[in-house]
C-alpha cells in the first residue's frame, strides 16, 4: 500500500505476493487452521541473521527495509514485514514477533517449497529462497521484498510497502490497523482487537492464531504463517481468510463480503477460494485480488504481488485504493471507511 512509490506487497514476474501457486494455501485456512499460529505461549520469529522476517537489514529485505519504509519494514515502531526495535511480523531484532527466527527460520517462509503464509507442500507464500514467492527472501523471491527488482512489502527511502501514512502500517486498515486491514489495532494480515499477523483473535500475532501465539517464525524449519495440511496462512475464524477481519472478509479484510483487494480471475495471492487460499477473493482470484493474471494486491493484466495495472506492483486496487487494494480511500489490505 502506501502513496505514490510505495509498491506495497507487490514484486514482479513469479511473485505470488501473499498468495503462492497450486494448493498453497498462503493467508487463509479453514476452521481452526491458524497461520502461523497454534495457541498457548508459541513466540514467534525474531531473531537475528541475514534473513529477518519480512524485513530487516542487509540485502534480504522481505516486508521491509530501512529509512521510512513502513509497512513490510522499516523501524522503530513499524509494524508488519519486521525491521528494528518493535517491529512486529516479518521478524527483524528486539521485539520484533512473527516471522523472523534463527538460522534457516526465515521470517516469511523457510527453505524448500514450504514457504511463509504457506503450510507444507508446495505452499508458497511469506518468503523463503529459490523462487519462493511472497513476503521475502533471497533470489527472485518477490513480493513482501527480495533483492533487485523484488519490491513490495519494503525497500529503502520513502518506500511505504505493506504500509500507508500516519501509523497505519502494512496493507492499511483503520487507525492502528497494521498489515492487510482489519480494524482496531489488528497489524498484520488484519483480525480484530490486537491480532497481528495474518490474523486471528486477541493478541494473535504474527500467521495468526489464538491467545499469545507470536509470529510464525521460531527456529529450525519453523515457518511463519505456517501450519499444516490444508491450514495455512493467516488464518482468522469461520469464513475469515487471510488477512481476515470477520464474517466473509477476506485478505485485506474489512467487513462483509471484501474479499482480499478481491477481483477475479486466477489473481493469487491474498488468498480467497478454491485452490488458492489466503487472503480472500472468490473462485481462482486469490490474494489482493484484480483480475486475469494479476497476482497479489490486485490489479489487472500481469501485475503481481501487490497489484495495479501492467508491471505496476504495490497495493493496486484502483483509484485511491492504497495497499492491498479496495474501494476509495482504503488503504491496505482494506477495512471501512478510510
Amino acid at each position: 500500500g502506501g502513496e505514490v512509490e510505495a509498491e506495497g506487497g507487490g514484486g514482479e514476474g513469479e511473485a505470488e505476493g501473499g498468495g503462492g501457486e497450486g494448493e498453497a494455501d498462503g493467508g487463509g485456512g479453514d476452521g481452526d487452521a491458524e497461520g502461523g499460529g497454534g495457541e498457548g505461549d508459541t513466540d514467534g520469529g525474531g531473531g537475528d541473521g541475514e534473513v529477518e522476517g519480512g524485513g530487516g537489514e542487509g540485502e534480504v529485505e522481505g516486508g521491509g527495509g530501512e529509512g521510512d519504509a513502513d509497512g513490510g519494514g522499516g523501524e522503530g515502531e513499524v509494524e508488519g514485514g519486521g525491521g528494528d526495535g518493535e517491529a512486529e511480523g516479518g521478524g527483524g531484532d528486539g521485539e520484533a514477533d512473527g516471522g523472523g527466527g534463527d538460522g534457516e527460520a526465515e521470517g516469511g517462509g523457510g527453505d524448500g517449497e514450504v514457504d511463509g503464509g504457506g503450510g507444507d507442500g508446495e505452499a508458497d507464500g511469506g518468503g523463503g529462497d529459490g523462487e519462493v514467492d511472497g513476503g521475502g527472501g533471497d533470489g527472485e523471491v518477490e513480493g513482501g521484498g527480495g533483492e533487485g527488482e523484488a519490491e513490495g512489502g519494503g525497500g529503502e527511502g520513502e518506500a511505504e510497502g505493506g504500509g500507508g501514512d500516519g501509523e497505519a502500517e502494512g496493507g492499511g486498515g483503520e487507525g492502528e490497523a497494521e498489515g492487510g486491514g482489519g480494524e482496531g489495532d489488528a497489524d498484520g494480515g488484519g483480525g480484530d482487537g490486537e491480532a497481528e499477523g495474518g490474523g486471528g483473535d486477541g493478541d494473535a500475532e504474527g500467521g495468526g492464531g489464538e491467545g499469545d501465539t507470536d509470529g510464525g517464525g521460531g527456529d529450525g524449519e519453523v515457518e511463519r504463517g505456517g501450519g499444516e495440511g490444508e491450514a495455512d496462512g493467516g488464518g482468522g475464524d469461520g469464513d475469515a481468510e487471510g488477512g481476515g477481519g470477520d464474517g466473509e472478509a477476506e485478505g485485506g479484510g474489512g467487513d462483509g463480503e471484501a474479499d482480499g483487494g478481491g477481483g477475479e480471475g486466477e489473481a493469487e495471492g491474498g488468498g480467497g477460494n478454491g485452490e488458492a487460499d489466503g487472503g480472500g477473493g472468490d473462485g481462482d482470484a486469490e490474494g489482493g485480488g484484480g483480475d486475469g493474471e494479476a497476482d497479489g494486491g490486485g490489479g489487472d493484466g500481469e501485475a503481481d504481488g501487490g497489484g495495479g495495472e501492467g508491471e505496476a506492483e504495490g497495493g493496486g486496487g484502483e483509484g485511491d485504493a492504497d495497499g492491498g487494494g479496495g474501494e476509495g480511500d482504503a488503504d491496505g489490505g482494506g477495512g471501512d471507511g478510510e
